[in-house]
């Protein structure tokens, strides 16, 4: 017996690019290699391309998907996307507590860019109901030194609510 195909109205990569598109703007991410649209410096799925880039940079990815059935052949979802925020630390002038200021800024802004499209569409089709849940992490930031250097990183976790779908459908 084949796979079938998937049946969420949402795939992960589609909303990934959705939320891409919203949330640098009015942030640093627009100041930093001349790319007014701060698109440039937001990634999916892509630590280490990253990595190699400049920074500030956003990384996009997937928490915990959930989905519940309905009704006999109907779903209803949702989506934790993860919004990792990371600043260089050694190649900045910068005292570590203007650095932690400017990505809790940035954090704030982000949220609000999402919190403005609650109704996000890509194609013309409304593919979040809702973004019921947000949470920050610590305003204090992480370490991160998988690439050989410290990166600051923030996390701020978006549960994103999907239309109902059919599996018969």
């Amino acid at each position: 017996m084949p796979l079938r195909s998937p049946n969420t109205p949402i795939p992960a990569t589609v909303l990934l690019g959705a939320i891409r598109a919203i949330i640098p703007a009015n942030t640093a991410l627009t100041q930093v290699t001349g790319d007014t649209t701060g698109l440039s410096q937001v990634y999916i799925r892509q630590r280490y391309q990253m990595s190699l880039g400049a920074f500030p940079a956003v990384n996009l990815s997937t928490g915990v998907q959930q989905f519940s059935i309905v009704s006999k052949s109907s779903y209803e979802g949702g989506v934790v996307v993860l919004i990792d925020y990371y600043q260089r630390w050694d190649q900045t002038p910068q005292q570590l507590d203007t650095i932690i200021a400017s990505m809790d800024a940035d954090m704030e802004r982000i949220k609000a860019n999402l919190e403005d499209n609650p109704t996000l569409a890509q194609n013309g089709q409304a593919y979040a109901v809702s973004i019921p849940k947000f949470s920050l992490s610590a305003d204090k930031g992480e370490e991160d030194n998988t690439f050989g250097f410290i990166l600051l990183k923030r996390t701020l976790m978006a549960t994103i609510l999907t239309l109902p779908y059919d599996t018969n459908g």
